[in-house]
């Protein structure tokens, strides 16, 4: 198992709490620091306690989407994977160009690495 070099903090806003709780667990075992938030106003209050280096972020939110959170990441220069329900042509609507686009269910090992590599790129 690879770690990473340094305690990166990844932003993973889900809605469906198995879904947040299995991420969270598989990145913060893997040597992430991870805020895990359920909803938009929750992930917004996590990034006012200090900057993340990357979001895994669910399109598909109560109230409010979670394209907000992934247009204003990717605004401030930081990468996102967006999961998603919706085809990949779909949620590339809802994003901006560059966005990293998984559908779920997603392989964590797939995820793991496009992160990694999203990380590095910075």
């Amino acid at each position: 198992m690879a770690f990473v070099d340094k305690a990166a903090t990844i932003l993973v806003l889900e809605d469906h709490d198995e879904i947040r709780q299995l991420l969270q667990e598989y990145f913060e075992s893997r040597g992430f620091r991870c805020l895990a938030a359920q909803s938009v106003d929750a992930a917004h209050s996590l990034m006012a306690g200090g900057p993340v280096d990357a979001g895994i972020i669910d399109l598909m939110m109560p109230v409010t989407p979670g394209s907000v959170v992934a247009t204003e990441l990717m605004s401030a220069g930081i990468p996102i994977i967006v999961l998603t329900g919706l085809s990949r042509d779909t949620a590339a609507s809802h994003v901006p160009d560059g966005a990293i686009i998984l559908e779920k269910p997603v392989d964590l090992r797939v995820l793991d690495a496009a992160l990694r590599e999203q990380i590095r790129a910075v």
